[in-house]
């Protein structure tokens, strides 16, 4: 700080604070996960593609609010968060796995783990079909990027993976004797509910 107000006595230009701030806010180098990217280029895998909604292929135009997820196979977001908004001027997506690493990412992906994408527009969870279910496993073995084009559906959406309380709610809501297990009598029941049967 002395330095700083050294420099200002000696040198009262009227740029002064411009220059003092392009230099410390512009040109002094951040880290690189500020901006999304694992601190480590090597623990990340690279996955991109295009993304077509209800059949209709994406672009940056009619993008809309996209926003991309992928998560672990129990619906845990990965640290740090494997998460894109929006497309490139390309048409594609682009994220960033962050990959095991028991010292420095291990909340990352493990080899061979089933991985969930998440898909939102305008903050609305669709039905991911392509890949199936919204489930992948991303090629650790290469370093180039792993195309994963994506398909969903506009509706009630979501993916063949469910979060504990999401299981949690979904099987509260057919546990007929309240046991937290859908047995056969409980099964009977549902059926009965959707049709229409008392």
């Amino acid at each position: 700080m002395d330095l700083i107000r050294t420099v200002c006595r000696q040198y009262t230009h009227p740029c002064l604070p411009i220059l003092l701030f392009f230099f410390l806010f512009i040109c002094v180098p951040r880290p690189a996960h500020a901006g999304g990217i694992p601190p480590n280029p090597a623990l990340v895998q690279k996955i991109g593609g295009t993304i077509s909604i209800n059949g209709e292929l994406r672009t940056q135009m009619n993008g809309g609010e996209i926003r991309v997820r992928v998560l672990h196979e129990n619906g845990v977001p990965f640290d740090p968060p494997a998460e894109t908004t929006g497309l490139l001027i390309s048409g594609c997506y682009v994220l960033y796995i962050p990959l095991y690493d028991a010292a420095s990412q291990p909340g990352g992906a493990k080899p061979d783990e089933i991985l969930g994408i998440e898909i939102r527009e305008a903050n609305t969870l669709l039905l991911v079909t392509e890949p199936a279910g919204g489930a992948l496993v991303i090629n650790q073995d290469s370093p180039a990027t792993q195309i994963v084009n994506i398909s969903a559906l506009q509706g009630p959406g979501g993916t063949a993976l469910y979060t504990g309380e999401e299981l949690n709610e979904n099987v509260a809501r057919w546990d007929a004797d309240k046991d937290g297990k859908v047995s056969l009598p409980d099964a009977i029941h549902a059926l009965q509910v959707v049709a229409g049967i008392p």
